[in-house]
């Protein structure tokens, strides 16, 4: 669950079409795809730039009981993209009405009763999703240009260098889902609640489930392109055979972090 307040980071896009044949578990189809192109060059900078061999340092303020399944969280996550947060906090609600987690750039809160459940690696991982989308990818205010765009959650305003528009327009407006956007345009039910929850959820899929991800891809322009956000301008070109694919990719379930 994403909670308000934060910035984002730089931005390009070339987009090429490709029409590629490509087959999974016997099904083989001839498929146009939105493939973002970067050169060898650049390709090679980012790979330098990223850290994949070990989790994340743990934030100065965090609670014990929590340090050891945040480093499992950040294992696969690029340590750049997490500088902005600053704590990790636990809260509680007897009546658990409220999420199990949430975040935004610089917080991540964990409900109490929360932390022994045996999807809180994947909760963690959704949340984690936030830090990145409105702090690891933030955008910067260009007074020449004012380069503010028209999306914004609440007060806080994303500027056009945000690379996470990028993702966001791929299913969103700034008011609402695109008209062309369907139910099956998200990897699940929660990813249709907002543009956050989208990246969000999407980033947790990415990660864990990584070969489902990969075939839904296969089947759904808009599915595609979030993947090849992720791929290119989220983790630099790595990829991730985790989890495994259903049989029906026409059934969305609702939360990601219970698959």
């Amino acid at each position: 669950m994403n909670i308000s307040f934060s910035s984002r980071t730089a931005q390009f896009l070339i987009r090429i079409f490709l029409i590629v044949s490509i087959s999974l578990n016997n099904y083989t189809t001839p498929t146009t795809v939105a493939q973002v192109f970067i050169d060898d060059t650049i390709d090679n900078i980012f790979k330098e730039n990223i850290q994949f061999t070990k989790a994340c340092s743990v934030p100065a303020h965090i609670p014990t009981e929590l340090k050891n399944v945040f480093y499992q969280a950040t294992q696969n996550i690029p340590c750049n993209l997490l500088q902005t947060l600053e704590r990790v906090e636990i809260f509680e609600d007897n009546t658990k009405t409220l999420p199990r987690a949430m975040a935004n750039a610089r917080i991540l809160k964990v409900r109490k009763d929360a932390i022994n459940d045996k999807e809180i690696v994947n909760v963690l991982i959704h949340e984690l999703g936030h830090v990145v989308d409105l702090g690891g990818l933030q955008g910067t205010y260009s007074p020449e240009t004012n380069n503010i765009s028209a999306f914004h959650d609440g007060a806080l305003q994303f500027y056009n260098n945000d690379l996470s528009l990028l993702f966001y327009k791929i299913s969103w407006t700034p008011k609402s889902p695109r008209a062309d956007s369907n139910r099956l345009d998200f990897v699940g039910g929660y990813a249709q609640y907002d543009m956050f929850e989208d990246f969000a959820e999407s980033f947790l899929l990415y990660i864990r489930h990584g070969k489902y991800f990969k075939a839904l891809a296969l089947q759904n322009k808009k599915l595609r392109s979030k993947y090849l956000f992720f791929k290119y301008y989220v983790f630099k070109g790595k990829e991730f055979e985790t989890g495994t694919i259903p049989q029906n990719l026409f059934v969305r379930q609702w939360d990601i972090t219970r698959l």
